[in-house]
């Protein structure tokens, strides 16, 4: 089989079945040394990870040789290359010397030598200069056999490097790396008795499947381990399963390995999609008040406070420190408004009203908040009307789904940062900045409003520093690791956006991703031009050509953003279209549909400038000049999301990330941005010992026809 390419999950081998692979295939019997011949039992040479009597074995495998006064004393090797004499002890098959691990009075471990030729083999044992009578056995091109611990148990290592154990399961979806022998030819050969190199790889080239609990399940990586002598390295994501212990069997070359247990938990995630939605400067207090009455809720289905299973939303009383009474009464505002609010940093410090003792904020500053266009009284503190029912598609998700009372935007300001964040974990210009607290934090001005590593010359961001002040402006064009960066590579991913150079537009500003022509040019990198769509619209259109890609990050544009100002209230309708295009699929994903395997996302990338009464929690020095941000809101859309629940733990976009990196086996915090700082992953929203939920379409005013065959210019969300 060749493989996909991905490096191996673990950069050294567990200690169970290692140490010279003892642990798992030593059988010590005590003895002393005998002055007799060696002799080797009938049927006695067999795979040494599986022990199966009477089977076959692969060249370049380990085997174990089982018999009588097979040494005159215990002894293992020491060094690599593997010895082909072991305190006297030598392996002949068919002439060729074998490389030892270990040799006893009653055992040999070997590797049998890739030179052997398929077919029947005879098998020597040397002991000084006393022989065994030859026995035979029969070596086919793979022959792959599974190392066991006590109870028939699999060597694997679950996703966090412990030992995949009865009392320490596997996250169900999660990639398993369990160690083997027996995978016959390999596409990088490595000569006998020496280690597998790690660059390039060893991958088998047999074609190879597994299977869980009778599942199949995909193998990400099957090749000899780095840096050690004839063991095979599988890592194998778990199908979707229950609790329990499950036998896993492998297959190469269409032998069938021995079946060896696996214990699997539900509480991870496993989805062959995830999908992030990003909508534009809303609080939940400003869009959600819906879910406070009929009939989606009513008074008593609301508080102030996070906890039990109410909706955390203030529908009174919002808080004004420039109110003779300290608090103004919201009023309603349409969806499509005409006025905007500031929703740069210093507008997130107005609204804080930090405490100057403690620095908690006071979330009464509101009203100190610039307010563009046509602008009422006290234009802060208002909620979006639904006397309409132009809600209706968000509230149904909430209801039906999943909803977090504290999800939190990571930066304390507006788009351009925010999706960086979103995408990449971060909005500073490098990881040494990020480390130091030295982040973009504002949306480009200068020559231009275009962001990204294309944008005309004399285009700037500013940059805040770990004491909070924006004390500079560099050119928008960054370079880290992104999410994308860090997924497998059987993970595909795409960005959806309306524009090249908008700043919602978040792979532009990374320069590997971007390689952009120069400043005013154009982005030509290939994972740029593979993965940046610029037609939101096309995320419909791939979901029904059976296209969706394994990570999606989808901006609208402005008409459909729910941006204020810009916006004509087709938000709800289009984050609807994409719900239902998912789930009413049925033929994609071998005919099982997307609906049962993606996890849907949807979330707003900033506050706006709209008020929120939960304060955010502010980070220590250097990260908490600028970390986090205020509340927005997050629905969160699955066959496996209970409905109605209600969420009380603290995220961020970190946690979205946290998420990616866990659903698709990588370890979570691995950029060690927003994602190492988050504490926590959303798999809280998942129940995977339930039965898949049967989707119910979202009505929605629009449909998925409306934005595929919309001919108006696309506009960019946010250009403020």
């Amino acid at each position: 089989m060749r493989t996909t390419g991905v490096a191996p999950a673990r950069r050294g081998a567990p200690n169970i079945c290692l140490g010279w692979l003892l642990a798992c295939i030593m059988l010590l019997y005590a003895g002393s040394a005998q002055a007799q011949l060696p002799s080797v039992n009938s049927g006695g040479v067999v795979n040494g990870a599986s022990f199966t009597a009477g089977a076959a074995v692969a060249s370049g495998s380990i085997i174990s040789i089982f018999g009588t006064n097979l040494a005159t004393g215990t002894m293992t090797a020491g060094s690599i290359p593997l010895p082909t004499n072991l305190g006297g002890t030598s392996v002949q098959i068919n002439g060729l010397l074998a490389p030892l691990f270990y040799v006893s009075p009653n055992q040999i471990n070997a590797q049998l030598p890739f030179e052997t030729a398929t077919g029947s083999a005879s098998v020597v044992v040397t002991v000084g200069s006393s022989s065994s009578g030859p026995v035979t056995v029969n070596v086919t091109s793979s022959a792959p056999g599974i190392f066991l611990e006590p109870g028939n148990r699999s060597a694997s290592i679950n996703a966090d490097n412990t030992v995949n154990a009865a009392n320490n399961p596997a996250a169900s979806g999660s990639v398993l790396v369990t160690y083997m022998t027996g995978q016959g030819p390999v596409d990088n050969p490595v000569a006998t008795g020496t280690a597998a190199s790690s660059n390039p790889l060893s991958n088998a080239t047999a074609p190879a499947s597994a299977t869980i609990g009778g599942q199949n399940a995909q193998i990400m990586f099957l090749g000899l381990a780095p840096g050690y002598v004839g063991l095979l390295q599988a890592n194998i994501r778990l199908p979707n399963l229950s609790y329990g212990d499950y036998l896993m069997t492998i297959t190469i070359g269409g032998v069938a390995s021995n079946s060896a247990l696996v214990t699997v938990s539900s509480t991870g995630v496993a989805f062959k999609h995830v999908v992030v939605i990003v909508q534009e400067n809303r609080t939940p207090d400003n869009l959600f008040q819906g879910l406070c009455t009929a009939p989606y809720g009513s008074a008593q289905s609301c508080t102030t406070t996070a906890t039990g299973s109410k909706y955390d939303i203030l529908t009174q009383h919002w808080l004004n420190k420039k109110s003779a009474t300290g608090i103004t009464e919201p009023t309603v505002i349409p969806l499509a408004n005409s006025y905007d609010l500031s929703h740069a940093h210093s507008a997130f410090v107005a609204m804080c009203d930090a405490n100057a003792m403690t620095g908690a904020c006071s979330m009464d500053g509101a009203a100190g908040i610039a307010c563009s266009g046509t602008c009422p009284s006290d234009p802060q503190f208002r909620y979006v009307d639904n006397s309409t029912g132009i809600l209706n598609p968000y509230l149904q998700l909430a209801t039906q789904y999943g909803w977090a009372n504290l999800m939190f935007q990571t930066n304390q300001g507006p788009s351009f940062p925010a999706h960086q964040f979103l995408f990449g974990g971060t909005s500073a210009p490098s990881t040494a900045d990020d480390a130091a607290g030295v982040f973009a934090s504002e949306n480009t001005a200068g020559a231009s409003t275009d962001a990204g590593c294309t944008a005309p010359f004399g285009t700037t961001v500013a940059v805040i520093n770990s004491a909070g002040v924006e004390n500079s402006r560099i050119y928008p064009c960054f370079e880290h690791s992104t999410v994308a960066d860090i997924l497998p590579s059987v993970i595909t991913w795409r960005y959806y956006a309306p524009s090249a150079g908008s700043i919602w537009t978040a792979p532009n500003a990374i320069s590997h991703i971007c390689q952009s022509t120069g400043p005013g040019g154009q982005c030509v990198g290939q994972d740029w031009s593979n993965n940046v769509d610029l037609k939101p619209a096309d995320v419909l259109s791939d979901i029904m050509k059976c296209n969706l890609r394994s990570v999606s990050w989808v901006i609208p544009t402005g008409a459909n953003s729910d941006h204020a100002q810009s916006n004509d209230g087709g938000g709800p309708s289009w984050v609807a279209s994409i719900v239902n295009a998912i789930g009413n699929s049925t033929t994609c994903d071998n005919n099982t549909g997307y609906w049962n395997n993606t996890a849907i996302f949807i979330t707003w990338d900033d506050w706006g400038g709209w008020y929120d009464h939960e304060p955010p929690t502010i980070l220590a020095k250097p990260e908490g000049d600028y970390q986090y941000g205020f509340r927005v809101p997050l629905l969160v859309v699955s066959a496996y999301t209970p409905q109605g629940y209600i969420n009380n733990t603290r995220h961020d976009f970190g946690s979205i990330l946290r998420f990616i990196e866990h659903n698709f086996g990588i370890q979570e915090g691995t950029l060690n941005f927003a994602d190492a700082r988050a504490t926590s992953d959303l798999t809280g929203f998942f129940n995977l010992d339930q039965a898949p939920r049967a989707f119910q379409t979202v009505a929605a005013p629009q449909g998925a026809a409306f934005f595929l065959n919309d001919t108006r210019p696309p506009t960019d969300p946010d250009d403020d």
